[in-house]
C-alpha cells in the first residue's frame, strides 16, 4: 500500500459524516430548550370532555433531552378546569388553535324545543299491574336537576287511586294511549253448558237437546241415553285463568270439570282449552256407609271448543257416561 492510500483510508475513518447521525435521531426527541409551556382555560366546554377529544386527536409522548434523556412525557395534561400543554413552539401553537376551535358555544338550529305533557290514565277493565306491564316498551328515565339530581320515569302509577301517570312528548303519549285503548277492554265471555248423559238400554230425551241426541245417535247408534246431570256456567275467557264448575249427578255423584284457556278467538268463537280434566267423587261403603274418600280423575286431555257446537269430552264406565260441553259466546 502506497503513502498516499493509507493517508486517505485514515481521513475516511477519522470524519465520519454528521448528517448520518441526526437522521437516525427519533422525531419525538426534543431538548428541553425546545419545550414550551402553555395553558387553555376552556370558556364554552367542559374541560375533561375537551381534554379527552385533545389527547385522542393531538397528543403525544415526548423524550426530553435534559442531562441523558428523559420521559416520555404527555404534551397535554388537565390541571382543574385548564388544558397544559408541553411541546416544541410550532406544535402548542397549532394544539392551541384547534382547541379554540373546538371551544365553541353549542347551538342547535332550526330544532323546535321539545314539549312534554302529562296525562293520566285510569285502566277500567284490566288491572293496574297490567296496564303497566304493557307500557314497558315505552318506558325511559330522564335526569331531572332541580331541586335536587334525581331520575324520574316517564311513566308512573298511584296504586291507590288505580291510575296511570305518563309524561313524555305528545308523539310517545299518543302511542301509549293507543295501546292501553287496543288492552283495554272487557274480557269476552262465554256460558259453558254441560251435560251428563247415561248410557243403556233405556232412553229418556226429555229436556235435552234435539239436534244433541240425533248427533250423538249417529256418533254410537248402540246406545240409548238420559240425562244424569246439567250444570251451566257463565265466565271470562281469559288466557291462563282456570275455568272450575261442579255437575251434581244422579244419588249425589258429583264431577269436577276444569280447563285452562290458551287462547280464545271472538272472531270465530273458537277456545283452545289445556289441561282439560274431569274429575269423580268417591266414596268407600263399609258397613252399610258411605264416606266421602277425594276425588277420581275420569279423563286429562287438551281440546277445542267451538262456539254454539256440542264437544262430546269422554265416556267412562259399564254403563258409559258422556260428558258433552257447548261453549255459548255472550255479545259482540
Amino acid at each position: 500500500m502506497t503513502a498516499k492510500a493509507g493517508l486517505l483510508l485514515v481521513s475516511l475513518l477519522a470524519f465520519p459524516a454528521p448528517a448520518q447521525e441526526d437522521a437516525q435521531k427519533p422525531s419525538n426527541v426534543v431538548s428541553v430548550d425546545e419545550i414550551q409551556l402553555r395553558q387553555y382555560e376552556p370558556r364554552h366546554v367542559d374541560a375533561q370532555a375537551l381534554y379527552d377529544l385533545a389527547v385522542t386527536t393531538l397528543g403525544r409522548r415526548l423524550i426530553v433531552e435534559e442531562r441523558g434523556l428523559t420521559g416520555p412525557v404527555s404534551n397535554i395534561s388537565l390541571l382543574g378546569e385548564r388544558l397544559v400543554l408541553y411541546d416544541e413552539p410550532n406544535y402548542v401553537n397549532n394544539v392551541l388553535e384547534s382547541l379554540s376551535e373546538l371551544d365553541q358555544p353549542y347551538e342547535r338550529k332550526d330544532v323546535a324545543p321539545t314539549t312534554v305533557v302529562t296525562v293520566e290514565y285510569a285502566p277500567r277493565y284490566i288491572t293496574l299491574n297490567a296496564a303497566y306491564d304493557a307500557l314497558q316498551p315505552f318506558k325511559r328515565s330522564a335526569q331531572v336537576a332541580w331541586p335536587n339530581q334525581v331520575i324520574r320515569s316517564n311513566i308512573s302509577d298511584v296504586v291507590e287511586r288505580n291510575l296511570l301517570v305518563l309524561r313524555d312528548t305528545p308523539a310517545v303519549i299518543e302511542d301509549m294511549q293507543t295501546l292501553l285503548e287496543r288492552i283495554d277492554k272487557p274480557e269476552p265471555q262465554a256460558i259453558l253448558t254441560c251435560y251428563l248423559l247415561k248410557a243403556g238400554e233405556q232412553s229418556d230425551t226429555a229436556g235435552l237437546p234435539q239436534d244433541l241426541m240425533k248427533n250423538l245417535q249417529a256418533l254410537v247408534p248402540q246406545f240409548k241415553f238420559r240425562s244424569a246431570g246439567f250444570a251451566m256456567l257463565r265466565t271470562s275467557i281469559a288466557p291462563g285463568r282456570r275455568v272450575q264448575l261442579r255437575i251434581d249427578g244422579e244419588e249425589d255423584d258429583g264431577f269436577h270439570l276444569s280447563f285452562q284457556p290458551t287462547a280464545y278467538d271472538p272472531t270465530s268463537t273458537v277456545l283452545t282449552a289445556a289441561n282439560c280434566e274431569l274429575m269423580r267423587d268417591h266414596y268407600e261403603h263399609a258397613g252399610g256407609a258411605s264416606q266421602y274418600a277425594g276425588q277420581r280423575q275420569v279423563f286429562s286431555t287438551t281440546t277445542v271448543f267451538r262456539g254454539g257446537e256440542y264437544t262430546v269430552l269422554g265416556a267412562t264406565g259399564a254403563e258409559p257416561i258422556f260428558l258433552v260441553v257447548r261453549l255459548n259466546p255472550v255479545g259482540g
